[in-house]
């Protein structure tokens, strides 16, 4: 990953990781994010000035993950049907359920600026066409 002042001026390395989705902290100081773009992963973090990467949360959904105010919001990993809501105080280091959403869920997941609504994508309906086309030539 690399970083580039909005305003101008020189990029500069933060990691060597690769990463799929990328959030900065509500303070600036870290970035948050999954080294593999399908599947679930880690979410890990880094000083957005560089260094060593650290594990935040052992397992997250693809895209799962929004940062807020009051900390991570998160979606749990496995299982099918309802999917757990969580929320990880970064402060505290407590992770506590809010809620479970309805599946089965896409990849996507934000929070307001004030932390009283959470978006997510959810999959309804998906399927596909088989078309025959008669001779063709």
């Amino acid at each position: 990953m690399w970083r580039v002042p909005a305003t101008g001026g020189s990029e500069a390395q933060v990691t060597q990781a690769v990463a799929g989705r990328v959030e900065e902290s509500a303070d600036g100081t870290l970035l948050f994010f999954q080294r593999i773009v399908q599947g679930a992963s880690p979410l890990l973090a880094v000083s957005v000035a560089g260094g060593p990467e650290r594990t935040v949360i052992d397992c997250v959904p693809r895209y799962g993950f929004a940062i807020g105010a009051a900390g991570i919001y998160h979606l749990a990993c496995g299982g099918s049907g309802a999917v757990p809501l969580r929320l990880l105080d970064l402060a505290t280091g407590q992770d506590r359920l809010l809620g479970t959403l309805e599946g089965p869920l896409g990849a996507g997941l934000t929070v307001s600026d004030d932390g009283k609504t959470i978006l997510f994508t959810k999959l309804v309906g998906e399927g596909r066409d088989l078309v025959l086309i008669e001779n063709f030539r």
